[in-house]
């Protein structure tokens, strides 16, 4: 496997790996976007704002138009959040591998954020904190951290809390995203069937 990474005239990072004999493409976008860039009382909101991701974007409105794209293709999709990052991904057969580029670089660039989807969101995040915080094999690792470095980013949950999570409102995830959300911050990742990473190279600088 042969590696290759260019950058595109705003500043965006894409990396192909093609894969021999691959059936399969996964596209991944990843934006320096985490916990450990965030201010104490902002702190969860690139995991909150990764929660919105599949919630609707100006293309595609809501979250059944998004999840249906993906699944009458047979697609698997997920995002995550860690300390550093915030990734998006759709792993599709190599033939739908620009639909996987558009609906990923869509809820990545065009979050819609609604009022109402973060309202419902976060009471599901206040319950993921809960239970987290009920599961001590999961929580002592917040805890070595805590203990570790204090009261600085790295020492603070991925999640937040459950009180900062509460006082979250849509127009700080809006300016969060307009910070973060760049092309010269993000880095997309390609990789399988070489013929189809051909394809997704020469649509990329229309969706950035």
């Amino acid at each position: 496997m042969t590696l290759s990474q260019t950058t595109l005239h705003n500043g965006l990072r894409v990396m192909l790996a093609p894969m021999e004999h691959n059936a399969t493409v996964t596209v991944l976008l990843l934006t320096a976007a985490g916990s450990k860039y965030e201010r104490k009382e902002q702190n969860g909101i690139s995991h909150f704002l990764e929660h919105m991701c599949f919630k609707g974007t100006t293309k595609r409105p809501s979250a059944e138009i998004i999840s249906k794209e993906l699944d009458r293709i047979g697609g698997e999709f997920n995002a995550f959040t860690s300390k550093e990052y915030t990734g998006y991904y759709a792993k599709v057969r190599a033939a739908h591998a620009p639909i996987a580029l558009d609906v990923v670089s869509d809820i990545f660039v065009h979050q819609l954020i609604a009022q109402e989807e973060v309202e419902r969101e976060r009471n599901v995040i206040i319950e993921e904190i809960n239970m987290y915080r009920d599961t001590p094999t999961d929580h002592i690792g917040d805890v070595w951290e805590e203990l570790l470095y204090g009261d600085q980013p790295a020492g603070w949950p991925v999640a937040g809390t459950a009180d900062i999570v509460r006082g979250m409102s849509r127009a700080d995830m809006v300016a969060y995203h307009r910070e973060h959300y760049t092309a010269e911050n993000s880095l997309v990742i390609i990789a399988g069937d070489e013929a189809a990473l051909k394809r997704c190279e020469k649509e990329l600088p229309a969706l950035f």
